[in-house]
């Protein structure tokens, strides 16, 4: 474009010029330009003419600016992603609940930097008689003893790269909270696995490892086509034996399960009816005054050849407190170099059954 710019540019020169001494002759020799001689009148006017067929031939000066090399017939105006909607809700990634938070009370008693929590108790003996001259009096006594369960820590970490921090800002994302949401996430779905399941290497006691909780193998399959009455009493054999086995000192007042047993009594009929299932029928007649069952994924698959467990508690600190000497905390932001590096923690003492006899654990052949 600028070659064609730069010749149109000289042709209007010439033009211009050719013109000038046109106007010249005509000053100098008058309407009859014939005085000058034909000849040069002839030549005159051919190069006039010839320069106006070039100019009208040349490109305007002021479409010379637009470019043509690069059109393309099939080019649009927008962008791939100039038409795409971003939501301004992000979805993470989804996890189980930690159901060891929300269903057994929490602990928080124990204070920061003890290395053991003790749990005391005092036993009491002796007898009474009929007293009678010359009978000897009998005293009564007590004695006391004690657990002591260990403390552990838990921790993670995250660390936020400069380069990757500003890059993360440039595009409108919230690297740091989101790395710390996930090491929290973490922290704390370690904790819940420690609670059900106990550390036997590092001394933490959990739900179903705890050493003087009493446990039943269930004898009657909890899968479709089992007798439904078998069922129901080998149901309410475990929820009375806290009670029938301590005089009536120990009672349970919660039953969690796993999802596979809960699904189980809410979908099986009792005979012909309609709108009467296990589930429904034991909650209405059970002794204990349970009116409802909990669920948790926790229960599944983890008892001696792949049994499902279902527990009767004691929901207070006298059942099954969890101990939670700190929860999840972080430490000041640490530079080394190019990197911000978080350091997370919290103090877990493991699972106490003050109590332990008004809880059961059973396990249940649920395996279709």
């Amino acid at each position: 474009m600028t070659v064609l710019n730069a010749r149109s540019g000289a042709v209007l020169e010439t033009g211009n010029r050719l013109i000038a001494a046109y106007n010249r002759a005509l000053a100098m020799y008058g309407k009859n330009i014939g005085a000058v001689g034909v000849a040069r009148n002839a030549h005159l006017q051919h190069r006039f003419d010839s320069v106006v067929r070039e100019i009208k031939a040349a490109p305007r000066a002021d479409s010379a600016s637009y470019r043509t090399d690069a059109f393309s017939p099939n080019a649009a105006l927008h962008m791939a992603r100039d038409l795409d909607h971003k939501y301004a809700e992000v979805l993470r990634e989804t996890f189980p609940a930690n159901n060891a938070f929300t269903l057994f009370p929490l602990d928080s008693s124990v204070p920061v930097g003890a290395r053991t929590h003790t749990v005391r108790r005092i036993y009491e003996d002796g007898e009474a008689v009929v007293y009678r001259a010359g009978v000897q009096i009998p005293r009564v006594g007590i004695s006391q003893q004690e657990e002591q369960f260990p403390v552990r820590h838990y921790a993670s970490s995250f660390v936020v790269d400069l380069f990757e921090l500003m890059s993360s800002q440039f595009a409108n994302f919230a690297e740091p909270a989101e790395k710390l949401r996930v090491c929290r996430d973490v922290v704390m779905k370690f904790a819940n696995l420690k609670t059900w399941y106990g550390d036997v290497v590092n001394g933490i006691y959990g739900v179903l490892n705890y050493p003087w909780l009493a446990k039943k193998v269930v004898q009657t399959a909890f899968v479709p086509g089992a007798d439904v009455d078998a069922v129901l009493a080998e149901l309410n054999a475990l929820a009375n034996y806290p009670t029938e086995n301590s005089f009536a000192t120990m009672r349970p007042d919660t039953v969690v399960t796993s999802p596979r047993v809960y699904n189980y009594l809410a979908n099986t009929r009792i005979g012909d009816a309609v709108d009467n299932t296990l589930l429904a029928f034991w909650l209405k007649t059970n002794s204990l005054g349970i009116s409802k069952i909990e669920q948790a994924w926790e229960l599944q698959g983890v008892g001696p050849g792949g049994t499902d467990g279902m527990l009767f508690y004691r929901r207070d600190r006298m059942g099954i407190t969890n101990v939670v000497p700190q929860g999840f905390t972080t430490l000041p932001t640490q530079h080394q170099g190019f990197e911000d590096i978080t350091y997370a923690w919290m103090s877990h003492g493991g699972v106490i059954m003050r109590e332990v006899g008004n809880n059961i654990l059973g396990w249940i052949d649920a395996t279709p």
